[in-house]
């Protein structure tokens, strides 16, 4: 998809407020909740060698992943996250390209997690952050994704807000939108994350709040409040559950009502991190969670 036919894309589909609709739903004429629901490769990071933990098999490839999610859940929106490309090379981009097409899928989001750290107080790695997360913002251009997530870093609130600039700069150009996710660094306190949205300033960057990611000592509804308003994508992320296969770290349903409540009409993202994952029956979490969602979407 090029860059003209992507913007067309997202202004069609009502930008960032607005449903993405996955290909094969253009020809429907009412909507399906599963227009609102995508999944994460970080559901299947047990399955792929890149991330499979010592006592896992791993049976999955990035490439297997568009037609699996199809097949499996009935997805089409993907989200993709980086430790899971084997490579990048021109004809491994265009061979994942065409697998997204045959499934009929949407790259939705790509998440953006390598050795960068784009707060950096070193100015010097601050700016091979910036390089490295260019690139992949490029690769997310050529396989025509909606959007890129990008970590703001752990070391300081203003060197992630000016390089957030210099990469919404960039993105904005490709036809990608940008987002900043709760992610564990010095946007994870709420204050600090609407500073970043106040002072970015840019129709093309957003939130992309994840249920889960908040410090402990954070309220997370009250977090999730303050955040929603500004959001592009939501991370509806599971995180323990029991034996019973109940989650138990906060209350989804409480999440999923505050993000309805904010107006939010766009994508959420199927995604279970944390706890033990040893016995955890991923397909199972994945179907809880889409049920979930389905439950709790209005309209």
């Amino acid at each position: 998809m090029s860059t003209l036919d992507r913007r067309k894309f997202i202004k069609l589909a009502g930008g960032a407020s607005a449903t993405l609709l996955s290909f094969n739903y253009f020809a429907c004429g009412a909507l399906d909740p599963m227009q609102r629901i995508g999944m994460a490769t970080v559901m299947v990071r047990t399955r792929i060698a890149s991330t499979a933990p010592s006592w896992a098999s791993p049976d999955l490839t990035l490439l297997e992943v568009p037609a699996y999610f199809r097949d499996r859940f009935g997805i089409y929106n993907v989200d993709l996250w980086t430790r899971h490309f084997e490579e990048r090379s021109p004809s491994y981009i265009h061979e994942l390209k065409a697998r997204l097409r045959k499934s009929r899928s949407i790259l939705i989001n790509i998440q953006i997690d390598d050795n960068f750290d784009i707060s950096s107080l070193d100015r010097s790695r601050r700016e091979r952050s910036l390089e490295l997360a260019k690139s992949w913002i490029g690769t997310a251009a050529d396989l025509g994704a909606l959007a890129v997530r990008v970590n703001a870093g752990k070391e300081n609130l203003d060197n992630a807000i000016a390089s957030y600039k210099k990469l919404n700069a960039y993105a904005n150009r490709l036809g990608v939108i940008m987002q900043c996710e709760n992610h564990f660094g010095v946007e994870s306190i709420p204050e600090n994350h609407l500073r970043i949205i106040r002072e970015v300033n840019h129709k093309n960057f957003h939130t992309l709040p994840d249920f889960g990611n908040w410090p402990e000592y954070i309220d997370l509804y009250k977090a999730l409040e303050k955040v929603m308003p500004y959001a592009y994508q939501v991370s509806a992320k599971m995180k323990e559950l029991n034996a019973h296969g109940e989650h138990v770290s906060y209350d989804f349903d409480k999440c999923m009502q505050i993000a309805e409540e904010s107006g939010f009409n766009g994508i959420y993202t199927v995604e279970q991190y944390g706890g033990d994952i040893v016995h955890l029956d991923f397909e199972a979490v994945g179907d809880l969670i889409i049920q979930k969602i389905k439950y709790n979407l209005y309209g």
